[in-house]
């Protein structure tokens, strides 16, 4: 269960410690190990020295140190090309909401009661040994996403705990949410309007990443949250039968697309993701594929069709995922062929400039129905073909 404990990167951190501070792996890759679920490239370790000996230590050993969050109480080291993020315990002194000062300690249950969730306070010694001191193990082996202690305290600690909440149990929960805390997210949620767009948009995206999230998404759409994060509304276009009868995940921005067709303001977006929330709205339709696969990504032509089969699952299973099977291999498997025909062939041979564009798009449409093996000649005849139908026409 624990076997990459005797890897050489946390080995080389008991070592860097032992006699020094005590150090324990907490969060993620505890809890991930004790469901036998993949680790990630990333972990999580407390422990009893403060940050500046933290640093200090791990120098005198030759491993490279960061001071990422010296403030409260964060050093990362990194080891053999993987990040470990070491965190002095602490206690909570002072909060708003977003942020908090901290107050070090050496107390590990006190560490452990100021955490999130209860499965994510549990804590792995050198030995392979599980400190539990908020009954995580259990709430873990039983799918209960819960608040440590008071729901109410912990939310107004921070309150993207609110979203949080709901994409933990996304990942980790079986069954219904847990009716304490889900009552708690739904007090507090008018708070959700003081986090910074950011933090709200990667929970948003971590979330719609989860293998199944529409169990949890259906409870943000019915209380209201999930149009108050994205400041939209939501016209949602169901695709969980789909994803489980294709066997497919769909990714988090064609999923985002499923929810709202709108733009949304709560989000803070990258150009790419508004191009490719934009470009996944407009429809596909089966004979447009090949051309939308020379104009586009991929993976956009990929998620186009996969809500249009989407909208036609509304309508026909049966025919739904015969569409999408059909197409699938062709566009994960394309690989465009070379285009003879270019502008400069065209303003060489009388095309005025204003009319090369749509040109040459006719002839590129012309020439993918054609099978795309038709020779530059060709093209350029039917280009000039194309031509004086358009000069004649004006």
């Amino acid at each position: 269960m624990f076997e990459w404990l005797k890897g050489d990167g946390p080995q080389k951190l008991f070592s860097c410690f032992r006699g020094k501070a005590e150090v324990r792996f907490v969060g993620g890759c505890v809890r991930n190990s004790l469901l036998g679920l993949p680790l990630k490239d990333d972990f999580d370790l407390a422990i009893t020295c403060t940050p500046d000996l933290t640093m200090k230590f791990l120098q005198e050993a030759g491993i490279c140190a960061v001071p990422t969050g010296i403030k409260h109480g964060t050093v990362s080291a990194i080891v053999e090309g993987v990040p470990y993020e070491i965190t002095t315990l602490r206690k909570e002194r002072a909060h708003d909401g977003r942020y908090a000062e901290v107050q070090f300690t050496d107390d590990w249950a006190g560490d452990a009661f100021r955490r999130d969730f209860t499965i994510n306070a549990l804590y792995l010694d050198e030995q392979g040994r599980v400190f539990d001191v908020v009954q995580g193990k259990e709430d873990l082996a039983q799918g209960i996403v819960r608040f440590i202690g008071d729901p109410d305290a912990r939310i107004q600690e921070d309150y993207l705990r609110i979203l949080r909440f709901f994409r933990i149990h996304a990942y980790y929960g079986k069954g219904e949410l847990n009716s304490q805390a889900f009552s708690s997210c739904l007090r507090w949620m008018h708070m959700l309007g003081i986090l910074s767009k950011e933090r709200i948009t990667k929970e948003f995206f971590k979330l719609l990443e989860a293998s199944n999230p529409w169990y949890v998404v259906m409870q943000m759409i019915d209380c209201g949250m999930l149009s108050k994060i994205l400041q939209t509304s939501v016209a949602f276009l169901p695709t969980q039968e789909l994803e489980d009868k294709a066997q497919y995940h769909p990714g988090a921005v064609v999923r985002w697309a499923s929810l709202t067709p709108h733009p949304c303001p709560g989000l803070c977006l990258s150009k790419k993701q508004q191009k490719s929330f934009s470009a996944l709205h407009v429809p596909l339709e089966s004979s447009h594929i090949r051309f939308s696969l020379y104009e586009q990504e991929k993976s956009i032509v990929l998620g186009r069709w996969w809500l249009a089969c989407a909208e036609t699952f509304k309508f026909s299973k049966e025919k739904a995922l015969q569409d999408w099977y059909h197409h699938l291999e062709e566009i994960s498997s394309f690989t465009p062929a070379f285009f003879p025909l270019n502008g400069n062939i065209l303003l060489t041979n009388g095309v005025p400039c204003q009319r090369v564009g749509i040109v040459l798009n006719t002839v590129k449409r012309w020439w993918i129905e054609n099978k795309e093996n038709l020779c530059v000649g060709e093209c350029l005849n039917y280009a000039l073909r194309v031509d004086n139908a358009m000069s004649i026409g004006n």
